[in-house]
């Protein structure tokens, strides 16, 4: 299947998972409040860090193990089975530590439904097996699947959520589409594979499985620390606060995860092929996509950061307004990081630098959250993010420009420095001058005005090809309608 059809495929599946619980998201936010809001995402939050114990570096080294036998079906067999072994293993350890600290700490004694319900998330995302699909490239499948049962979940939470109260019920409906889909996965599998253990298997993807595991536990540091750490230190409503200034960068940044996920296996294909020419072509290529959508995302969210919280979550969430704007710098910073970390590094096993990018994060994040959090709380939280997350990506183009062949294309960025104060004024302009309508009609039509005016900018001034070939697509249907 080509790149654009897998990443058509993979952008709705990644964009699945944020975009459906977006749209129930205004109406749970107004029944529960920020309160419950806050209870359910401290308590997601702790369940994550379980989840990357169960999953370590599984996710990644999956992926690249898959797409690298795949054209064996002896190497597949064990390859699958050794990854699957080793994943039940840490997932065992993982709930036994979730057993452990829901009995030992005081705090958790007042969220001990939500903490039963996240240990089936913990389970159902050791089954969900998607590094299995994403390795084969089997997106079609995966993508199909999640469509159904995201819309099963939508209508449930319509049905269900009446009250301030079922903030539970709302995360085990959550839960349980990811137990669903998890379940369809393991069926499905049994089209490709058959279970051939083998130890010298499982030794050798201990190390790599290990190590990316470290460095996901520490990359969780610099990511969603801040929300635990605000959770332990201050009240369910300034998590829910903070939780709501992210949700329009998780949901955003999904379509980055998507491209860059995808783009994985092929590039990994192309080092063991040792075609490095195309390597950067495709890097290349990558960045000019990124920062054609990131940035102009980026300054309009900024600015419309206001009308964005009350439309998402309605009032009595105006605290969240100023940390959505400090976060949303990260939608730019974070699409780089990725490029560099999961296009670059992981395919090139520089595995011992991304390590140390992360050290870098988490220790400075660890640091900057207990100087500013408690005295800054929501605000507090979205600076450690943002900060943590620069200094992350500061090292990875150290790496990649002193320890890899991959030349960074820096210029790319640079041609975008004017157009940069461009789209900030005419977001400014707009938001001033349409400010007596209603807050949805003057976010549509101004990101109408300001894509097209970033259509423009790319087509005309960067002379941008990837504006090129939309058009000769674009042209293409029109003579064949």
């Amino acid at each position: 299947m080509s790149i654009k059809k897998n990443f058509f495929y993979s952008s709705f599946l990644t964009l699945a998972n944020y975009i459906f619980p977006l749209l129930t998201f205004p109406y749970v936010s107004r029944i529960l409040g920020a309160e419950s809001i806050g209870k359910y995402n401290f308590i997601d939050n702790i369940i994550q860090i379980f989840i990357i114990v169960s999953m370590l570096g599984i996710g990644t080294v999956g992926v690249r193990e898959i797409a690298q036998n795949r054209i064996s079906q002896e190497r597949l067999n064990k390859s699958f089975t050794a990854l699957l072994a080793f994943n039940a293993i840490s997932t065992i350890i993982a709930i036994i530590l979730l057993v452990i600290l829901l009995f030992t700490i005081p705090k958790f004694a007042d969220y001990r439904n939500l903490l039963i319900v996240g240990g089936l998330k913990l389970l159902s995302t050791f089954l969900l097996v998607d590094w299995f699909y994403r390795g084969l490239e089997d997106f079609k499948f995966i993508t199909q699947r999640t469509l159904i049962v995201r819309i099963l979940f939508v209508a449930s939470v319509f049905i269900f959520i009446k009250n301030k109260e079922d903030y539970t019920l709302y995360y085990f409906l959550i839960t349980i589409s990811i137990t669903i889909n998890a379940i369809i996965n393991l069926f499905y599998a049994k089209k490709y594979i058959q279970f051939d253990f083998d130890i010298q298997e499982l030794k050798r993807i201990t190390k790599p499985i290990l190590v990316l595991g470290i460095y996901s536990i520490l990359a969780w540091l610099y990511n969603s620390f801040s929300t635990s750490f605000l959770g332990f230190i201050s009240t369910d409503e300034q998590v829910g606060y903070y939780s709501t200034a992210t949700k329009l960068y998780t949901i955003f940044l999904s379509f980055i995860t998507a491209f860059t996920t995808v783009m994985l296996p092929r590039l990994s294909q192309l080092i063991s092929q040792n075609q490095l020419n195309e390597f950067q072509h495709q890097i290349n290529k990558s960045f000019n996509i990124i920062l054609t959508v990131s940035i102009p995302f980026t300054v309009f969210a900024i600015f419309f950061a206001p009308d964005i919280i009350h439309i998402i979550a309605g009032n009595g969430y105006k605290e969240a307004v100023i940390p959505m704007m400090i976060i949303m710098p990260l939608i730019t910073i974070v699409s780089i990081e990725q490029i560099l970390i999961i296009q670059i590094l992981t395919p090139l096993k520089k595995d011992k630098e991304m390590m140390f990018c992360t050290i870098c994060g988490a220790v400075f994040g660890i640091i900057i959250n207990i100087l500013v959090v408690p005295n800054m709380l929501s605000i507090g939280a979205a600076i450690c993010w943002l900060a943590s997350e620069f200094i992350v990506m500061s090292c990875a183009i150290y790496f990649i420009s002193h320890r890899t062949p991959i030349v960074i294309p820096f210029y790319l960025l640079k041609k975008r420095v004017m157009p940069i104060f461009i789209i900030a004024i005419f977001s400014y302009v707009l938001h001033i001058a349409l400010s007596e309508i209603h807050e949805l009609v003057r976010i549509l039509i101004s990101a109408f005005i300001i894509f097209f005016i970033t259509y423009l900018i790319e087509k005309k001034l960067i002379k941008n090809p990837i504006i090129s070939e939309i058009d000769r697509s674009l042209k293409r249907i029109k003579y064949f309608n």
